[in-house]
């Protein structure tokens, strides 16, 4: 999908592949004071902290809905509550494609044992309209998995992921990319009572102080599988553990952590002629490689922190170049 205003707009087409997802790379955009949205990483913010009533949830417009009405509504009717907090792009020099899943990593907290925290992702037309793409919700007790319960400690601060699912789509120029975190979407989900009890169990409710996390030791994002016509380091990805050549899991504060050797794996988009590639670490040349599949495996005594660069040579001598930090501990 993308802009239904403009015809010669990028997007509006059936597409397929033969796997997924497709090859993209996962881009944080962070949070940042006056609510801005940016990939830069984010500086000292003080949190923002807002009230969640369950008697007064922000109602649902649009999504993907089986019985309510459904599909990619405005949400400014529900973005001047003070219950939702917004953070924005500034309006695009050129058209950025997310395909893949999306999810939001957040830092909260709460003043209650348990509650709800919910994400969507908008496109900001140059009129205004915040047309919905796609949204997610986390139960606060089954941020750990859905077989077991863990209530929250009042005040402590919580890593969680919301999935908004998979999506495809391009934000036109002009346009602008929004994030809106609250705490309801009712009656798409059910608005949660803050309380112990189970689902229909409650007899009660509380009114939930939620607290929203972004400042540089607690870097609140969105990840979009951004898609480019370019080359990009898909071996390491950021964010992510690495220990012995296998990726484990994400890591906190978005750093890239490696144990062990690391075989370093470049997406070269289809159709590219490529003469050869070059491998880099901290500016040194280390690989050479003209054959695919275009790989090297780092495996050397080294410990801290270094950066890691895949430059690519085409036929008729253009080139293009990716980069990435990582904590490395091989000895």
């Amino acid at each position: 999908m993308g802009d239904v205003d403009d015809p010669s707009a990028p997007g509006n087409e059936w597409r397929h592949a033969d796997a997924w997802p497709i090859p993209a790379k996962e881009t944080p955009f962070y949070f940042h004071e006056n609510g801005t949205l940016n990939t830069n990483y984010p500086s000292d913010y003080s949190p923002i902290t807002y009230t969640y009533d369950p008697t007064n949830p922000v109602p649902t417009i649009g999504g993907q809905n089986l019985i309510l009405p459904s599909g990619p509504y405005d949400q400014r009717p529900v973005e001047n509550r003070s219950d939702v907090i917004i953070f924005t792009t500034p309006p695009l020099n050129e058209p950025i494609e997310a395909t893949g899943p999306v999810k939001a990593r957040l830092f909260v907290s709460s003043d209650c044992l348990d509650t709800d925290f919910t994400v969507k992702l908008t496109d900001v037309y140059p009129d205004g309209r915040s047309m919905l793409i796609t949204d997610g919700i986390l139960r606060m007790r089954n941020r750990n998995g859905r077989d077991h319960w863990e209530f929250m400690e009042p005040g402590e601060i919580y890593e969680i992921e919301v999935d908004l699912w998979s999506t495809s789509y391009i934000w036109n120029t002009g346009h602008r990319i929004r994030v809106t975190v609250s705490s309801s979407n009712y009656p798409r989900f059910l608005a949660n009572p803050n309380t112990a009890d189970g689902i229909y169990k409650n007899t009660t409710y509380k009114i939930a102080h939620n607290t929203l996390y972004f400042e540089s030791k607690h870097p609140s994002c969105i990840i979009l599988p951004i898609v480019e016509n370019k080359m990009f380091i898909q071996k390491p990805k950021q964010g992510r553990l690495y220990i012995a050549d296998r990726e484990i899991t994400q890591t906190f504060f978005g750093n890239t952590i490696i144990f062990g050797r690391i075989t370093i794996q470049p997406y070269i988009p289809p159709g590219k002629d490529v003469t050869r590639v070059e491998f880099y670490v901290d500016n040194v040349l280390k690989h050479n490689d003209t054959q695919k599949p275009y790989q090297w495996t780092w495996d050397e005594v080294v410990f801290g922190k270094h950066r890691i660069k895949v430059k690519t040579y085409y036929a008729g001598g253009s080139s293009e170049e990716d980069k990435i930090d990582a904590i490395v501990f091989n000895i």
